[in-house]
């Protein structure tokens, strides 16, 4: 329950049959919701995918930027992009164990540059919280990892199961300068409920990518609406699937729609 305050969630959860009562309409909710826009959100998805298979085909200097790539492999939208169409770009993870493995599962494809840091509004140490090693239930815990964890998966784990890591920040557009990045084609972010901070964090004067793919399902209501509205004023059009919203500038979005895709 995400759109729920921090100190109010607390309160619910000293009284347990209303948490959990809370906790089931919540579940009921999204689970019509999703039965409701399943066939809209898959119709999108494979236009976005069918996209990206073909878009940067069409400009020899295409690049990206994924903040937030974690080892690279685990639930990755870009991975079999990157190595089937030999795409050139900066992947960039904070966590030391993820961005080890990160370098691993990229060793044999040329063209990326790596950056073990996270984005923030300031350089230097910041705190990550992370699930503690040897207490993830599931495989995608691992790498899971906020400055928010009020906003994720984090927020229903007992304390005793989270860890903190500091890591080394840079904001956005001293890694853009620090890497000679000029030009801009695909902004990839999932942070885990830091996604509209880093979207703020972008000097459209200076670049502008053409397509901004962000996580907004750990973004709170409130936050969603911000940057859908801040993103618009910018110009660009935006496209929203299950979990990711799409914001893409005008000339590519009936393209990234599908063509025929009338009515999505």
């Amino acid at each position: 329950m995400s759109s729920v305050s921090v100190p109010l969630r607390r309160y619910l959860r000293k009284c347990p049959l209303l948490w959990s009562f809370l906790k089931i309409l919540r579940n009921l909710f999204l689970n019509v919701r999703r039965a409701l826009f399943r066939t809209r959100w898959e119709r999108r998805e494979q236009a976005f995918r069918t996209f990206l298979d073909s878009f940067p085909g069409e400009r020899s200097d295409f690049f990206f930027v994924q903040i937030g790539a974690n080892d690279g492999a685990m639930a990755d939208p870009l991975r079999q992009h990157i190595v089937g169409h030999k795409w050139k770009g900066l992947l960039v993870e904070p966590l030391k164990g993820k961005f080890a493995q990160l370098l691993q599962n990229y060793a044999h494809t040329e063209g990326l540059i790596f950056e073990n840091a996270a984005i923030s509004k300031a350089p230097g140490p910041a705190t990550l919280f992370r699930v503690k090693e040897g207490h993830a239930t599931e495989p995608w815990q691992e790498g899971l990892a906020t400055f928010c964890p009020e906003k994720n998966a984090l927020r229903n784990l007992p304390e005793e199961r989270i860890d903190q890591e500091s890591v080394d920040c840079i904001t956005l557009m001293d890694l853009l300068k620090k890497h000679h990045i000029a030009k801009l084609d695909l902004l990839q972010i999932d942070v885990e409920g830091y996604d509209f901070e880093i979207i703020k964090l972008i000097d459209f004067s200076a670049i502008e990518p053409v397509l901004i793919n962000y996580e907004h399902c750990n973004l709170r209501s409130h936050e969603r609406r911000q940057a859908r509205r801040y993103l618009r004023e910018r110009g660009y059009v935006l496209i929203q699937r299950e979990y990711d919203t799409s914001a893409v500038l005008p000339r590519y979005a009936d393209r990234l729609l599908g063509r025929s895709s009338v009515g999505l």
